[in-house]
C-alpha cells in the first residue's frame, strides 16, 4: 500500500517533538544553571557523560516507583555515581516531579533554598541532567552535581560539552 509522504513526515515530526518534551534539553538546562551561577561570580559547570547517565538512571528509578526520592537501592550519592563511572570528591542532587519543562523545574529549584544551594555550590565542577515519565505522564527530574571526573577506564565516560 502507498502511504502519502505527508503522513510519514507528520508522524516523524510528532515523534521528534514528543522526544524533546519527554527528555528535556540538557544543553538548555546547563545554560540556565550556569546563568544562575554567573550572577554570583561562580564558575560554569560542565556536562559529562557519567553524570548524565547517573541523573537519567535516577529519574528512571523515580518514575518506575512513581515517587520523588533522594533514596536509591544502589546506595548514597557517591556509591551511585561510581556505578556510572563518576569519581567524586563532592556530590549533590536535586530532584523534582510534575514540572512540564526545563524553565519550570529550574524556577522550582531556584525558589527552594536547599536546591538553590546545590545549583550555586562552589565545589561543583560537573553536572548531569535526567528526566523520565511515569505511567500517568508525570515527569521526574534529576540534577546531579559533583566535583571530580568520569572514569577514563571506559571510553564511554569521556568529557563532552562545556
Amino acid at each position: 500500500m502507498f502511504i502519502p509522504i505527508r503522513i510519514i513526515i507528520s508522524i516523524f515530526l510528532i515523534c521528534q517533538s514528543m522526544l524533546l518534551v519527554i527528555h528535556g534539553d540538557p544543553q538548555y538546562q546547563l545554560g540556565l544553571v550556569n546563568a544562575a551561577r554567573s550572577q554570583y561570580g561562580l564558575s560554569p559547570l560542565e556536562i559529562v557523560p557519567c553524570m548524565m547517565d547517573y541523573a537519567q538512571a535516577h529519574s528512571d528509578y523515580q518514575s518506575a516507583i512513581n515517587s520523588m526520592t533522594h533514596n536509591d537501592p544502589r546506595g548514597d550519592l557517591f556509591q551511585r555515581g561510581r556505578v556510572y563511572g563518576a569519581i567524586l570528591q563532592s556530590a549533590a542532587e536535586n530532584v523534582a516531579y510534575g514540572a512540564d519543562d526545563d524553565d519550570t523545574v529550574m524556577e522550582m529549584w531556584l525558589q527552594s533554598p536547599g536546591h538553590r544551594a546545590n545549583i550555586l555550590g562552589r565545589s561543583s565542577t560537573i553536572i548531569g541532567f535526567g528526566v523520565s515519565l511515569d505511567g500517568s505522564g508525570r515527569k521526574y527530574w534529576t540534577q546531579y552535581f559533583g566535583n571530580g571526573q568520569c572514569s577514563t577506564d571506559n571510553n564511554k565516560y569521556q568529557k563532552t560539552v562545556k
